[in-house]
């Protein structure tokens, strides 16, 4: 019973959201409301002297060595 109503939950979600999808696609979202947005970019570099919180281990830094297949 439980599976049939997890299978019928996710069959109804899908039908919304497809429905949803035909009336308000999300590129008009993004066009309404977020291509006025200002966007700061709050990255930053690792080095070994970052400021970490003290519950965190001293962090190791050691090259980087790609994967043979």
């Amino acid at each position: 019973m439980l599976k049939t109503m997890v299978i019928l939950s996710f069959f109804i979600y899908l039908l919304l959201s497809l429905a949803c999808a035909k009336h308000y696609p999300l590129w008009k979202v993004y066009d309404d409301y977020f291509i006025k947005a200002k966007y700061v970019d709050l990255t930053h570099a690792f080095s070994p002297d970052i400021p970490v919180w003290d519950g965190f281990e001293e962090a190791k830094f050691i090259p980087a060595k790609a994967d043979k297949c």
